[in-house]
């Protein structure tokens, strides 16, 4: 009787703990870009690429914090498929010379359908991440504010009250892009 209670428990705890078990990293597959590109297609998941390369310090360090980090790694594993690319590979260079790899990391976010809907250059901390992966869903609200501040703008509404907040949003959500247009529009 007591080897079966004990043969019971072991089978319980090898099947409630995948349950409970908490995503401590990325799991990023091991395919093409191309093929994780089909694969997205086929199962209608947008695709993360992180391009890469070895001797890239800040690479490794958000391979060894971000990628790490359970919140990033439990929102990723579920939304997308996720690749790397080492840009120092054949199949990397090719990537590279497709998408424009400037700066190293690159991160990548494609739709279903294999379009570029986000190219970000530079390490980011986890937070930062997460913030740019959940603009693929329209769930970061911080960069959402943004559209809709850059919306008024380009209706024509260049007040100081809005161009300082758009500024200020921007530099919060970690998006660059346009800020010496709005600097100069500001003096």
């Amino acid at each position: 009787m007591k080897t079966k209670l004990i043969c019971f428990m072991l089978a319980m705890a090898a099947v409630i703990n995948p349950i409970f078990a908490v995503e401590t990293e990325v799991n990023f597959q091991h395919m093409s870009w191309k093929d994780a590109l089909e694969k997205g297609k086929a199962e209608h998941k947008p695709v993360y690429v992180d391009a890469y390369a070895p001797w890239c310090g800040p690479c490794n360090l958000m391979a060894m914090t971000t990628f790490s980090d359970s919140a990033v790694a439990a929102y990723m594993n579920d939304k997308f498929i996720l690749i790397k690319v080492n840009t120092d590979t054949e199949e990397g260079e090719e990537f590279s010379a497709a998408y424009g790899v400037e700066f190293l990391p690159t991160s990548f976010f494609f739709d279903e359908n294999g379009d570029q809907k986000i190219k970000e250059s530079g390490f980011k901390d986890s937070e930062s991440f997460l913030s740019l992966a959940k603009r693929m869903f329209g769930e970061d609200p911080i960069f959402n504010e943004v559209v809709e501040l850059e919306k008024r703008m380009e209706a024509g509404d260049s007040s100081l009250a809005v161009l300082t907040v758009v500024m200020m949003k921007k530099i919060e959500a970690d998006s660059y892009e346009g800020l010496n247009q709005i600097c100069n529009a500001i003096l």
